[in-house]
C-alpha cells in the first residue's frame, strides 16, 4: 500500500474533509452511544438534501467509539420479514431465520450496535412489522436508525408505549455560513456564494452541483444562466419521480403559491378532489406543512413554477388567477389575527423583484429596521432631502420634526 493510502481511504479522508454544518444533528445522533436513549431515531429529508453525507459522519465517529455500524441499504432488500432477517443474518455474521435468533446473535455483541436502514422509504410495506415485532424485543445494546426522504408514519408518534422511545430528525438546508463554508471548497469567494446560496437556498446538492458548475465561471451573467440551469435541472430530477401526472399538477399549482391549502386546490384544480390533491402534494418529501398550509421547498418552488410558466403559460396564469381570487374571497370573512397571512399569500403573487426581495428574502439582510429615536431628526431631514427634494423637507419640517416615532 503506498503511503498515501488506497482510493477508498482519500475518498473517505474528502468526504470528511468536506462536511460542513450539521451539528445539532450529530449531537443528536451521538446520544446513540449511550443505552439510556430512545432504542430508534429516524432521519428524513428531501432528496439530497445530504442524509448520506451526515450517515457517513456519524458512521465515522461510531467506529472510531469502536461501535459497531450495521448499515442495510433497504434497497437491496425485499420488503419481507423473512427476506429482511436474511440480509440482517448475513450483515451481522450469523443466520438469523427468526427474531428471536437475530436478537439473541445481537445480544452476543460485546459493543454497542447500531443499526442503520438507509433508504428506508422503500421498506415502508415493513414498517408496521419493524414497529410491532421486531424494534420492540431488540436487545438493549442495539439502536435503530431508520433514514429516508419520507417523514415517519404516525403510528411512531401517536401508538400508545412509544412515547420517548423514539427521536424524529428532520434535515433542513444549510445555514447560510454553513454554505458559504461549502462553497469555499470550490473556490468561490464569500461574496459569489452568497449569491448563490440565494438561489439554492442551502440545500447541498444544489450547492455542491452550482460549485462544481461555477468554479471556473467568472462571468456573472453567464454564471448566472449556468445556476439557473443547475436549479432548473434539480427541479427536473425531482418532478421525474413523481409517478401520476395528478400529483405532478398539483405539485406545479402548489408552486405558484406561497401556501397550498385544500380551498385553493379547490379552485385552483377544478376538476380533481381537493383533499386527494392536498395529501398527494402532502406526501412528496420536498414539501412541508406548516401552519398556513402546505411549502414547496423554495429551493425548487421558483425552478417547478417558472418551468410551468415556459412550458404552459396559460395553466400557469390560470392557477395564479384563480388563486389571486381565491385569495380575496377568503380575506373578506378573515378575522383580523389572519389578515398578516392573506397579505403574505397576495404579496408573493408580485413578481416586482424588489417587492419579492423586502418581503421573501433569499438571503440574510444587512440591516434591521427599528423606530427612529428623538435624536434622529436631522439625520431624517438629512435622508428627505437627499431623497425626496427640499420641498418634501420643507414640509417635514413644519410638521414637527419631533414626530421621530413616525419613522423608521
Amino acid at each position: 500500500m503506498s503511503e498515501t493510502g488506497t482510493v477508498r481511504d482519500l475518498l473517505a479522508n474528502h468526504a470528511e474533509a468536506t462536511f460542513v454544518g450539521r451539528k445539532k444533528e450529530l449531537a443528536l445522533l451521538y446520544k446513540a452511544f449511550e443505552e439510556s436513549v430512545p432504542p430508534i431515531s429516524f432521519v428524513h429529508g428531501m432528496g439530497g438534501i445530504g442524509k448520506s453525507r451526515l450517515l457517513e459522519a456519524f458512521t465515522r465517529a461510531a467506529r472510531a467509539r469502536e461501535t459497531l455500524v450495521v448499515r442495510l441499504d433497504c434497497r437491496q432488500v425485499e420488503p419481507t420479514p423473512p427476506r429482511f432477517l436474511t440480509a440482517l443474518g448475513a450483515a451481522i455474521g450469523g443466520d438469523a431465520p427468526s427474531i428471536q435468533e437475530a436478537c439473541d446473535r445481537l445480544s452476543e455483541i460485546s459493543r454497542r450496535v447500531i443499526l442503520l436502514l438507509d433508504n428506508y422509504e422503500v421498506l415502508r410495506l415493513l414498517d408496521t412489522w419493524l414497529r410491532q415485532d421486531f424494534v420492540p424485543v431488540l436487545p438493549p445494546n442495539v439502536h435503530i436508525i431508520l433514514c429516508g426522504r419520507e417523514a415517519p408514519l404516525a403510528a411512531w408518534l401517536c401508538t400508545p408505549g412509544w412515547r420517548g422511545l423514539f427521536r424524529s430528525i428532520a434535515i433542513e438546508p444549510l445555514a447560510e455560513s454553513e454554505a458559504i463554508n461549502l462553497l469555499a471548497q470550490f473556490g468561490i469567494a464569500e461574496a459569489r456564494a452568497r449569491h448563490i446560496n440565494r438561489f439554492t437556498r442551502g440545500h447541498p446538492l444544489a450547492l455542491t452541483l452550482a460549485g462544481i458548475t461555477l468554479a471556473e465561471s467568472e462571468q456573472s451573467i453567464s454564471g448566472d444562466l449556468a445556476l439557473h440551469r443547475v436549479i432548473e435541472a434539480l427541479a427536473r430530477m425531482y418532478l421525474a419521480e413523481i409517478p401520476d401526472e395528478i400529483t405532478r399538477r398539483a405539485l406545479e399549482a402548489a408552486s405558484v403559491v406561497r401556501c397550498a391549502t385544500v380551498p385553493l386546490f379547490r379552485a385552483m384544480l377544478p376538476d380533481a378532489a381537493p383533499q386527494d390533491a392536498f395529501e398527494r402534494v402532502r406526501s412528496i418529501p420536498f414539501v412541508q406543512m406548516d401552519r398556513d398550509g402546505l411549502r414547496v421547498h423554495e429551493c425548487l418552488q421558483e425552478a417547478i413554477a417558472q418551468g410551468l410558466k415556459a412550458a404552459d403559460p396559460g395553466r400557469y396564469l390560470r392557477y395564479r388567477r384563480a388563486a389571486w381570487h381565491q385569495f380575496r374571497k377568503e380575506v373578506r370573512g378573515a378575522p383580523a389575527s389572519e389578515l398578516w397571512r392573506y397579505t403574505a399569500d397576495m404579496l408573493f403573487q408580485f413578481h416586482n423583484p424588489i417587492v419579492r426581495e423586502a418581503f421573501f428574502p433569499t438571503g440574510a439582510h444587512a440591516a434591521g429596521v427599528e423606530p427612529a429615536q428623538p435624536g434622529d431628526g436631522s439625520a431624517i431631514l438629512d435622508i428627505v432631502q437627499q431623497w425626496d427634494g427640499p420641498e418634501s423637507k420643507r414640509c417635514l419640517e413644519l410638521g414637527g420634526t419631533a414626530r421621530h416615532r413616525a419613522f423608521t
